[in-house]
């Protein structure tokens, strides 16, 4: 792949392909169901053909039209299991990531329109990183480097707390995933 999910739309389109296939005009209409279109400007309706003609280029999606005759807006568009793969890898990478930012939300969009099984498998890979992470700030935390500035100790323990919150809330979301509460009851598959 030349550059993998480079754009909003890009992302947006692999996301909402996830539930199955679709017309590419009835991506913004789902994005806003689960809530990511305020988020980002919805893309018009060339760019949302643009970018699925370079995703078809790049075997990421593929398309079929009933009958030929058709324009190009009425093709329903379909993920290959090339673009599976490849958008899962994109989510698990950016839900590595330790920063936060459009990624992440990105990968929590692409999360929420996942079977329930495969977000799981992702957030828990989350919650085992986010642990270790944890368990070596607190082993930094409670045994000081003493050439350590003050302004380092401080940030290690301000880390520690965002470890620590964010742990919470991934318990608490994992719970709820297999409960099939919360966002996960109405989005779930």
């Amino acid at each position: 792949m030349s550059q993998v999910y480079g754009s909003s739309t890009e992302l947006a389109i692999l996301a909402a392909l996830q539930r199955g296939p679709l017309r590419l005009d009835q991506v913004p209409a789902l994005l806003e169901r689960i809530g990511v279109a305020g988020a980002h400007e919805a893309p018009t309706e060339v760019a949302l053909h643009d970018v699925g003609a370079s995703l078809m280029a790049e075997g990421l999606v593929a398309t079929a039209r009933a009958d030929e005759n058709e324009p190009p807006h009425a093709a329903t568009y379909a993920m290959t299991d090339l673009g599976r793969d490849a958008s899962r890898r994109w989510m698990r990478a950016a839900l590595s990531a330790r920063t936060p930012g459009p990624q992440l939300q990105a990968a929590f969009a692409l999360l929420l329109l996942m079977p329930p099984e495969d977000g799981l498998t992702e957030l828990e890979a989350r919650r085992t990183a986010v642990r270790d992470e944890f368990a070596d700030l607190q082993r930094a935390v409670d045994t000081p480097d003493r050439s350590q500035s003050a302004v380092g100790a401080l940030e290690q323990r301000y880390r520690l707390a965002l470890a620590v919150g964010e742990l919470d809330w991934l318990t608490a979301t994992i719970r709820d995933l297999h409960a099939r509460r919360g966002v996960w009851a109405t989005t779930s598959t």
